[in-house]
């Protein structure tokens, strides 16, 4: 999980890159379509990363066993007699 991954987002530098590449085509509306379509699967892309991101940011990273001992027998005695705790 990485909690700065908005930061991580290479889609701009991906589509500077694209127009510097395509600098020299002449005609703008195949760039654009081209652009378009570039970016809509970076855009999907991106969205399936932040929700992997997310569903591993909700996992459960440990867990702590609790334990206690079970009680292994109980009986009666008398427990006052002639000493302080004769009215027990």
């Amino acid at each position: 999980y990485d909690p700065a991954l908005a930061k991580r987002n290479p889609t701009p530098a991906l589509l500077q890159r694209f127009d510097e590449s395509c600098a020299h085509i002449r005609y703008s509306g195949l760039k654009d379509e081209a652009r378009q379509q570039l970016e809509m699967k970076l855009r999907d892309s991106w969205q399936w990363v932040e929700a992997k991101n997310e569903a591993f940011g909700n996992e459960v990273c440990d867990t702590v066993q609790e334990t206690r001992e079970p009680e292994i027998s109980r009986s009666k005695s008398v427990v006052g007699g002639a000493g302080l705790l004769k009215d027990v």
